[in-house]
């Protein structure tokens, strides 16, 4: 069934309305005098406007943004050092958009990262053990890991990273 509205007991249907907005556009006309001349009712005619204006704006849009997407914009934020309003300017995003965002990154409670335990070989260093604990590392959420060796750096980071062996 065809989208239709209801105007004094008249039906239009959507080509109609298109129809009308198209002669309201080139009529030069305030829209309260052209639905006079016309027998529209006003409120319902600006429905009809703001409906169309939406359809465009909508179609106008980029595809939607995924949420990886959306951690990386507000990260390149807050590393830009920027206002909200200089980097929205600079990257193309809406200030609303970025607000939101960051809003909803701000009330997402921080999930912990789920534990995967694996083994890593390291290795061999040449120096002998020191006694205590060659290095600790303590994580935001408390998680303490200490080592009775010096690791190098990139199985330090192999670590850090998660990643398995």
């Amino acid at each position: 069934m065809e989208n239709t509205s209801i105007q004094h007991g008249r039906h239009f249907t959507a080509d109609e309305r298109a129809e009308w907005i198209s002669r309201y556009r080139s009529s030069g006309l305030s829209q309260r005098r052209f639905v006079r001349q016309h027998g529209l009712v006003l409120g319902t005619f600006q429905q009809w406007l703001y409906r169309a204006q939406r359809r465009i704006s909508i179609n106008l849009r980029s595809t939607r943004i995924t949420a990886a997407q959306r951690a990386r914009v507000i990260e390149r934020f807050q590393r830009s050092g920027l206002t909200r309003r200089a980097f929205v300017r600079k990257s193309g995003i809406a200030l609303s958009s970025l607000n939101r965002w960051l809003a909803q990154a701000k009330s997402t409670p921080n999930v912990p990262f789920p534990v995967r335990l694996s083994e890593l070989k390291l290795a061999p260093l040449l120096a002998a053990p020191p006694t205590g604990w060659a290095m600790e590392i303590v994580s935001p959420q408390g998680l303490t890991l200490r080592c009775c060796e010096p690791l190098k750096v990139q199985d330090l980071m192999l670590l850090l990273r998660g990643s398995s062996c």
